[in-house]
């Protein structure tokens, strides 16, 4: 049985925390975090993921998410964005990018929670605790 491996990138360890508790008691996989756009593209360089969890506004090296989309786009990774960020430009820039999800922050963690469960469903490597 292979576990679904998932990359959690954000800025905020608190939204990273947040994340992670809501998905371990939830369902089997292997959980990584990232706090910034170069460790992500370090990361999906290097190590085999499903899905990325990707804020779009953060500091740091690297740029923003949308570098990471950049490098993400001919990697086959589920990316779902997760970001307080509100702007037309920068949806439009992550679905030319092939993302499959851009859910706000602001919305419950069970918005992201019931996206994540289904990507994992359709390739098929879900395995509910």
């Amino acid at each position: 049985m292979k576990v679904p491996d998932i990359l959690l990138v954000d800025d905020e360890s608190g939204q990273r925390e947040n994340l992670r508790n809501y998905l371990e008691p939830r369902i089997k996989c292997n959980i990584a975090e990232v706090s910034n756009a170069q460790e992500a593209i370090d990361f999906i360089r290097k190590n085999p993921c499903d899905i990325m969890v990707l804020d779009i506004k953060m500091p740091g090296p690297g740029g923003s998410g949308v570098e990471v989309l950049g490098v993400s786009k001919d990697l086959p990774i589920v990316v779902l964005v997760y970001t307080n960020w509100d702007s037309d430009q920068v949806y439009k820039q992550c679905m030319e990018r092939n993302i499959k999800g851009y859910i706000a922050k602001s919305d419950s963690l069970t918005i992201i929670g019931e996206k994540i469960v289904k990507e994992l469903k359709e390739k098929k490597i879900y395995f509910p605790i």
